[in-house]
């Protein structure tokens, strides 16, 4: 059921018909507000695309030749540049010749054969109606999808003087499938994930929603990450029954000994780099994907993070995206980024990455969601640094 707002916001149904035959925009004028439509009328194709530019038009309903032989389809082709969701019944005294059919391959559009017969156009209009009115409840379940994805992703970083945090999200469509979250537990650790959901869309983001509710639940309840994440796969599992699954990575900071607690539910493997060293190793998985296996375990591993090491955690998308000679950008290719700007701060280092993947792209369409996160280990310095900030700010409060 639509709101009352949703319902306000909708648009009324209004169709222009266009033909410079007068007895048969009479025809089509009188038997459309016969069935409670709202028309307005033109005789020629300038009249008309002056109705369309300065007023709301649902339909049109045109004669595709009149003062000029193909007047109407330069009028549907003008109308289509300006408002390509613009539905549109052409009208034909004949068989449709070739520049009928390109017109009807290229723009979409729906004929209607003269002479003109009231049930086939009461048909005709009555689905264009009901497909007019899927696409609307369609946007608006987009909508609300969005605003659930949105809600999924956090409103700030970890407060923590220790963590330099950088995080991005970019989905192909307008909802995507990857999410991510920064929690801060009661205890004073963060609990710090990314998530892949299979699919797109409305399901994806209820799913990714459910999967945020549950773990905002588990976090202060479970006794080791690795519980948790069994929690978390048990209840997905029994509660969606959808054949829903997600890949995701959890790490757990404590910033009072520099620990990482982490489980690897079936996610691409993170990378650490070591500051001291100047190398890099992976963070393999520790655990099946989530919503498959009701009864499935998962490991906790546990690390110490130094001063200056650096953790991205990615999903597929940083990776599977492709240019014309489909070639991929690669780990090893973020790798050598955080090992050339291993001294700057998290936010350099991943606009620099960000800039990378789309240079390698070079120009070609990115066709999958991509998501990472950057973690870097303050210096003692910079705790120090960060701290006066953070009391400065607290006294002129």
């Amino acid at each position: 059921m639509k709101s009352q707002s949703q319902a306000s916001s909708v648009k009324p149904f209004r169709i222009l018909a266009v033909d410079d035959e007068t007895y048969i925009l009479d025809f089509l004028k009188e038997a459309l507000e016969f069935w409670g439509y709202e028309v307005v009328t033109a005789a020629d194709s300038r009249s008309a695309f002056d109705i369309i530019k300065s007023g709301y038009i649902s339909l049109l309903i045109t004669d595709i030749k009149m003062e000029e032989s193909d007047s109407g389809i330069k009028l549907i082709e003008n109308a289509k540049a300006l408002f390509p969701d613009l539905m549109i019944i052409v009208i034909t005294g004949s068989f449709a010749d070739e520049k009928a059919m390109r017109l009807y391959a290229e723009q979409e559009v729906s004929f209607l054969q003269k002479p003109l017969r009231a049930n086939e156009l009461k048909a005709l209009v009555s689905k264009t109606v009901q497909q007019h009115l899927r696409e609307i409840e369609l946007k608006i379940d987009i909508q609300a999808a969005k605003k659930i994805i949105e809600n999924t992703f956090p409103k700030k970083n970890p407060d923590s003087s220790r963590i330099d945090l950088f995080s991005i999200y970019r989905p192909v469509y307008d909802i995507g499938g990857d999410f991510y979250d920064f929690i801060q537990l009661s205890d004073g650790r963060h609990l710090i994930y990314l998530c892949d959901v299979e699919g797109h869309g409305i399901h994806a983001a209820i799913f990714a929603n459910t999967i945020r509710i549950f773990l905002r639940a588990f976090a202060e309840t479970s006794t080791a990450p690795g519980e948790m994440v069994a929690r978390l796969n048990r209840a997905i599992s029994a509660e969606t029954r959808s054949n829903s699954m997600a890949t995701a990575f959890f790490a757990f900071y404590d910033p009072a000994d520099n620990s990482l607690c982490y489980v690897n539910a079936g996610h691409e493997h993170p990378v650490l780099f070591r500051a001291a060293e100047g190398s890099f190793e992976r963070l393999e998985t520790t655990g099946t994907i989530i919503g498959i296996f009701e009864d499935a375990s998962y490991e906790t591993k546990r690390t110490l993070l130094n001063e200056g090491d650096i953790l991205f955690l990615y999903t597929d998308g940083v990776c599977d995206n492709y240019n014309i000679k489909y070639q991929h950008f690669t780990i090893d290719m973020a790798s050598a980024i955080i090992l050339d700007n291993k001294n700057e701060n998290s936010q350099f280092i991943g606009r620099r990455i960000i800039s990378r993947i789309q240079q390698q792209l070079g120009g070609n369409p990115q066709h999958d969601d991509l998501a990472f996160i950057l973690l870097k280990i303050n210096s003692g310095a910079q705790v120090a640094e960060n701290n006066h900030h953070r009391a400065a700010r607290a006294s002129s409060t």
